[in-house]
């Protein structure tokens, strides 16, 4: 299910590079920059 979540987030990072990055709320990026962080550990774990 993680691996979903984080290649999910993933794609997500891919599309907002494509879009306007400065449209995105601070909060919203903080929340991205968080769940990125949290797939890379969870990556390390398994």
């Amino acid at each position: 299910m993680f691996v979903v979540v984080c290649a999910r987030w993933r794609w997500l990072d891919i599309q907002i590079e494509k879009k306007e990055w400065r449209q995105i709320t601070t909060a919203q990026k903080l929340q991205i920059i968080q769940t990125v962080k949290h797939c890379a550990t969870l990556r390390l774990q398994f």
